[in-house]
């Protein structure tokens, strides 16, 4: 009696312990399939299967192997069999791990990070069957891109910031003595056409310094509460000149309370440049539309991962000559392009992808060869009564003034050129090279200085620190700072948190007149 007692435990103890494993292999999300080497088929495949490829387990178990096969990938078809292989090849127990992508019920490609082991041999020791336990790895492998990309674009951004310091300051130099020689020359003068496009030539370098810093995220920035819709509507007529006659361009703006938050001029930059794209895609002529939409987490065409739960998205969409796969995983790296030679500079959609990142967005790009593409920028939505925030008013003729400004810059070239520009202003110039010769002249000067116009980053004493020891004794003085360098640096010096009057590099002298009144006139 004892011994059929045991028998009947032992048997309950199997029967409970083989429904927990068909609980758990039946329950998980992984798939796991047993495959037969000789048989080139699967003789198990558990119900995840059956939510991935929209077949049941029979079915999928049935299906001959070269039918599988028409599952992975043909690119990753190799890469599974060599994998397969080193199994063969492999001791018991030896685990073997192979990634790959296999298309699901919908059509789209997903990846599987699979780990397999020899599950049956022959009597002479040979593998007969094999165990795959695949894992869905799809959203961890955009996630890890997305790192690359962000890593590749921080690597490329430092040596930018170090490009844009020298190059501004260069501009700085070429602009500010265009425009003193353009005020002295008649309008007859048959220089001035000369000057006149070393000016705009300068001006182009200047923004191109501008778009290197937006692709870095290390452009500064003054964002504003926007309404999107508005901002398409008012863009309209500049995009219909941009794109040409054969180009047909439709924008469908939803009209909603939804607000979001970036820099105009960015923004601005980020759909020219979309628009630019989406024109050279159509040599021959085509459709553009510019749509705006709301979103709420759940809703179809909601991004996946994005940290909001109200989006407003921007789609361009054209009828070009689109894009395949492997474009696609490069297009918004800086100075990629498929276009010819001198026909671009690769910084487009770069710029694009530096502007999303510095507005907390989220941009993907949908595109098949000769089906067009369809770009999707998604802004995190703001709602409640916002005043829109509206620009000064442009000052069109330099202000003048006739205060005392201490000038300390390190550049030569641009010391001289910007002591010209304030005394053509009218204002009274005190020059120094360096920090500490800023000091000595301070002390000896008797009359009053009014202001302190200093770079930022300097050897032996940058602008801050100068800043604070000279108003130590000129405790009325103002201090505007300069620099070419970007944000980042900028902030290491403790200028962005305490909000102090910034002028960017280059500047001309009709910003320069007006950020002095700025400062001069603040208090009064």
């Amino acid at each position: 009696m004892e011994l059929a007692a045991l028998h009947a435990a032992t048997r309950d103890e199997l029967k409970d312990a083989r429904l927990l494993n068909e609980r758990i292999l039946e329950t998980t999300p992984d798939l796991i399939t047993i495959y037969d080497l000789e048989e080139r088929g699967n003789v198990y495949v558990n119900r995840a299967a059956e939510q991935v490829f929209g077949l049941p387990p029979k079915e999928l178990q049935e299906l001959g192997s070269e039918l599988f096969a028409q599952l992975i990938h043909p690119e990753d078809l190799a890469l599974v069999l060599a994998n397969q292989e080193r199994l063969v090849q492999g001791a018991d127990g030896e685990v073997t791990e192979v990634e790959y992508r296999m298309r699901d019920a919908k059509g789209q490609w997903r990846w599987y990070h699979s780990r397999e082991i020899p599950f049956a041999r022959h009597p002479d020791g040979r593998v007969s069957r094999k165990l795959a336990i695949a894992v869905d790895v799809t959203d961890q492998r955009a996630i890890e891109d997305h790192l690359r990309q962000s890593q590749k674009m921080e690597a490329i951004g430092q040596l930018a910031s170090g490009v844009a310091h020298d190059f501004n300051n260069v501009l700085c130099a070429i602009t500010g003595n265009a425009e003193l020689m353009l005020e002295e020359l008649s309008p007859e003068d048959p220089l001035r056409e000369s000057l006149v496009e070393i000016h705009q030539a300068s001006e182009r370098g200047a923004k191109l310094t501008h778009q290197l810093l937006a692709f870095s995220r290390r452009q500064l920035i003054a964002p504003k509460v926007l309404n999107l819709s508005q901002q398409i509507e008012q863009m309209g007529a500049m995009l219909s000149r941009l794109l040409g006659e054969d180009i047909l361009l439709s924008t469908l703006p939803q009209l909603g309370s939804a607000r979001i938050v970036a820099d105009p001029n960015q923004l601005e930059q980020l759909v020219l440049n979309l628009a630019i794209n989406a024109r050279d895609a159509m040599p021959n002529g085509g459709e553009l539309m510019i749509e705006t939409i709301e979103l709420r987490a759940g809703e179809e065409g909601f991004p996946p991962n994005f940290d909001a739960e109200h989006v407003v998205a921007l789609l361009v969409t054209d009828t070009g000559c689109g894009m395949s796969s492997d474009v696609v995983e490069h297009v918004f790296e800086p100075f990629f392009t498929t276009k010819a030679l001198g026909r671009g500079t690769g910084l487009g959609l770069a710029t694009v992808f530096g502007i999303v990142e510095q507005s907390s967005a989220h941009i993907d790009v949908h595109s098949k060869l000769g089906e067009g593409s369809s770009f999707r920028v998604y802004f995190p939505a703001v709602t409640g009564d916002f005043a829109e925030k509206l620009s000064p008013v442009e000052v069109l003729q330099p202000q003048r003034g006739e205060e005392t400004v201490l000038l300390v810059e390190d550049e030569e070239s641009v010391r001289r050129v910007a002591t010209r520009l304030l005394r053509r202003l009218g204002y009274k110039v005190l020059t120094a090279s360096s920090g500490g010769d800023a000091l000595v002249l301070a002390g000896r000067h008797e009359g009053a200085i009014d202001l302190l116009l200093t770079d930022v980053v300097m050897p032996h004493m940058n602008g801050r620190e100068l800043a604070q020891r000279i108003t130590e004794t000129h405790p009325a003085l103002k201090v505007l700072f300069t620099s070419g360098y970007t944000e980042s640096v900028i902030a290491q010096h403790g200028l962005l948190e305490e909000r102090l009057h910034f002028l960017p590099k280059p500047y001309s002298m009709l910003s320069l007149s007006e950020r002095l009144r700025q400062v001069l006139g603040e208090g009064e």
